[in-house]
C-alpha cells in the first residue's frame, strides 16, 4: 500500500505520461480509483490484467 501511495505522489515525475496496458496514465487516475485499488489489494480481490509482451 505504501508504494502505491508513493507512486501517486510521484505522478508528476518525468515519464509518467506513458500509458499502461489499460491505456491510462498515472495522471489520469483519481484518488477514488487509488482507494479502490488499495481496498482490492487488502481483500485479495485484485485481478490484474495480463501484461503486454513486446519482443525485440
Amino acid at each position: 500500500m505504501f508504494s502505491l501511495i508513493q507512486k501517486w505522489e510521484e505522478r508528476e515525475a518525468e515519464g509518467n505520461m506513458t500509458k499502461g496496458k489499460d491505456e491510462q496514465t498515472i495522471d489520469g487516475m483519481s484518488l477514488k480509483r487509488i482507494r479502490e485499488l488499495i481496498e482490492n489489494l487488502k481483500s485479495e480481490q485484485y485481478q490484474p490484467k495480463p501484461s503486454r509482451r513486446v519482443y525485440i
